[in-house]
């Protein structure tokens, strides 16, 4: 029996009680985690899923759809080992899906990164490896902080997400043009971002949307009318002159927020953009799966291992800043003969993965 082991909510919102920033924190801080559970959960074949499997229950592998646990300042994994021996799923295969190392300003490297990592944290990283066949991280720079830890039993995956686009009309094969963007904000480091946030809001057209996914992204200006802090303007533009009122305005009018797979899917395949633009990498990816051409633009270490190892067409953001007009970001958007031959084998070495697990793969829409 095979038990999705989660805390992310699978419908959030369908609860009608819960306000902006309740369903903001069930879905993890972002609702770019929604994507990449809900893409576990609609590949893979499983009898079970929430946080703790049923006591009676004879569980032989627990799946754990994964994010940023290779962080200095994430303990999950050691918990979650606590978790499982409380309840007595001490030999019960766990196989983790997706991975990833989190690099910082400070520890921008491999090395430093796992250097800081606690002994607590490294011992449950082991522990986990040693339950299961294959671990299925992200990319390069997951790999080398598991090789540093002498964990060598991964397979680089990308993101589960890529792989719902065998039951999906992806954007790989359309041509990007600069009509109707759809444009997703946030990281970390909201200085670095400042100036191509600009650059969208104030070459906007009809038609446009700015996606936002988390609390950062100013959802209560959205949902319910909160004016912008001058802290929160400086924090997102410190270099800039920006009227806070042009920004509430541009979130007003153009913002849209999503707390379900199906209710986002289905406005993206309604709205027809010709393009999905920035630096959230599941917004752009649910874009991609709705049959719209995405262009990620690269800010920090994660987006980076993402692209490198799924090829996806992308830009750095000192190169995106740099760019004068709309038909620019559209004409780097190019799904290219890498692209396609990466496609084929990512996809053989994930079904590989997921089979040498006992997992059964499925087409679950």
């Amino acid at each position: 029996m095979t038990h999705i082991f989660s805390t992310i909510a699978v419908s959030i919102d369908q609860n009608k009680t819960m306000n902006v920033s309740e369903k903001v924190w069930r879905a993890g801080g972002n609702t770019g985690n929604i994507v990449w559970f809900e893409s576990v959960r609609r590949s893979i074949q499983y009898e079970s899923i929430g946080v703790y499997p049923d006591s009676d229950a004879e569980i032989t592998n627990i799946v754990i759809p994964m994010a940023n646990q290779i962080h200095a300042a994430d303990h999950s994994l050691a918990l979650w080992i606590k978790c499982l021996e409380a309840y007595n799923y001490k030999k019960c295969r766990v196989t983790m899906i997706g991975l990833g190392a989190q690099l910082t300003a400070e520890l921008n490297t491999p090395k430093k990164l796992v250097a800081q990592l606690s002994y607590e944290q490294k011992n449950a990283l082991k522990e986990l490896s040693s339950r299961t066949e294959s671990i299925g991280i992200r990319g390069s720079i997951t790999a080398e902080c598991l090789e540093l830890m002498g964990i060598k039993n991964y397979r680089i995956i990308g993101c589960p997400s890529f792989y719902l686009n065998d039951i999906e009309d992806t954007g790989d094969d359309k041509k990007a043009s600069a009509d109707k963007l759809c444009v997703s904000w946030g990281s970390v480091d909201y200085a670095k971002e400042q100036h191509i946030r600009e650059f969208f809001r104030r070459n906007a057209r009809e038609g446009d949307i700015l996606l936002l996914q988390a609390m950062d992204d100013f959802p209560r200006t959205l949902y319910e009318g909160a004016g912008l802090e001058e802290r929160h303007i400086k924090r997102c533009y410190p270099d800039m002159n920006t009227d806070p009122l042009e920004i509430e305005s541009y979130i007003k009018t153009r913002g849209h927020m999503f707390f379900d797979w199906d209710t986002w899917q289905d406005f993206l395949k309604k709205e027809q953009f010709t393009l999905s633009v920035g630096c959230r990498f599941h917004g752009n990816m649910m874009s991609y799966l709705a049959g719209i051409p995405a262009l990620w633009i690269v800010h920090d270490s994660r987006t980076r291992e993402l692209c490198e190892a799924m090829a996806l067409p992308c830009l750095e953001l000192e190169q995106a800043v740099r760019m004068k007009e709309r038909a620019q970001f559209a004409e780097c958007c190019v799904y290219g003969e890498r692209f396609y031959r990466n496609k084929e084998k990512m996809y053989q070495t994930y079904r590989a993965f997921l089979k040498e697990n006992g997992i059964e793969y499925v087409q679950r829409q």
